[in-house]
């Protein structure tokens, strides 16, 4: 099966070439365990993904509803459904397409269907689906879902990779709660002034001492240093976890997912005040979702279906458990924010 990819701009290989060649690490791509380590990406992946699963597929035929066909509510065998529809989504998300195998009855209607895993099947230069070790199916035995973006590993791979630099930043500021530290020499005379190779190296072993001590986590609040250097710290000693740049990554994840930001509990630029319901939330979130991911699963499944029948889908449960949740009268939450990520 041959396709043509709306996302077939520089290829993936090429850029991971470039950056080995050049040095570029933020040209490298990153890997779903990658960016499954940033929290906000998790949630989005939680809040996209399920809300699709809970979503029912009915038929539209000749603008009246119908049932959907069999093999959409027995997709995925053993697993069911509704995993095997997490796992899809979970693929459109990541990687910017998903796969479904298929087996057709002696008619040619879909009798079986089970998503293939991503590691499973490729791209080959042609833009030819390439499954296992180089089996070409056809386009009867696949289904493929183009996903709304070329995937988050590409178009978000900049920001993943700052988050993770980010998180690994005020990981060591909770291991090392101290400003910036100078080691003052005030001595002319003492054995670490001047540029000869062994003040140079005395220097070098007193500031590696020094911070083996800090990190060390029976002694590392107390140090001695010799008369002749005084000890001086640059900056505040609270300690900074990055709130401010961590929240600014959730911002951009929720950009980059087409996630309202709220969803995934990030605060923006406050400067009018609104009221919001949590049924409300909960129907932007989902039409965000609908809009964006559920295209492409309701048009792929529509070409493989019989002709004339058109597969919707229906995002009904989707919307109820989260509204049950407000109690009926009850005063909606002021939440503030302007800005629309």
């Amino acid at each position: 099966m041959q396709i043509q990819s709306p996302w077939s701009g520089e290829n993936a290989l090429a850029s991971v070439a470039f950056a080995d060649i050049f040095g570029r690490p933020d040209q490298l791509l990153v890997t779903r365990e990658m960016a499954m380590q940033v929290p906000a990406v998790a949630k989005a992946r939680h809040l996209v993904c399920s809300t699709l699963a809970q979503a029912k597929f009915v038929g539209v035929h000749d603008g009246q509803d119908v049932a959907a066909p069999r093999w959409l509510t027995t997709m995925g065998g053993d697993v069911g459904p509704r995993t095997c529809m997490m796992a899809l989504a979970d693929d459109a998300l990541f990687y910017g397409w998903a796969l479904v195998h298929t087996k057709r009855d002696a008619a040619g209607e879909i009798e079986t269907a089970a998503r293939v895993p991503k590691e499973s099947w490729t791209f080959d230069a042609a833009n030819n689906v390439i499954i296992g070790d180089g089996y070409t199916p056809s386009r009867e035995e696949v289904i493929l879902v183009c996903g709304p973006f070329e995937g988050l590993l590409i178009s978000g791979s900049r920001t993943i990779r700052g988050a993770l630099d980010l998180d690994a930043q005020w990981q060591a500021r909770v291991k090392n709660p101290v400003p910036v530290t100078e080691l003052h020499v005030n001595d002319p005379s003492s054995l670490y002034d001047g540029e000869d190779d062994e003040a140079i190296a005395a220097r070098k072993a007193l500031a590696t001492s020094y911070a083996t001590n800090r990190r060390d986590s029976d002694g590392g609040m107390v140090t001695v240093t010799p008369s002749s250097i005084d000890l001086r710290t640059h900056g505040e000693a609270a300690v900074s976890l990055f709130e401010n740049g961590r929240n600014a990554v959730t911002l951009d994840v929720a950009r980059h997912t087409g996630i309202p930001a709220s969803e995934l509990d990030a605060s923006q630029v406050s400067s009018s005040l609104k009221y919001s319901t949590v049924e409300a939330g909960r129907i932007d979130l989902v039409d965000a979702i609908k809009n964006l991911y559920g295209v492409g699963f309701e048009d792929a499944f529509t070409m493989a279906a019989a002709a004339g029948t058109d597969i919707r889908m229906n995002f009904d449960d989707a919307l109820s458990y989260r509204g049950a949740m407000q109690a009926p009268g009850a005063r909606p939450a002021p939440t503030a924010g302007t800005e629309t990520p």
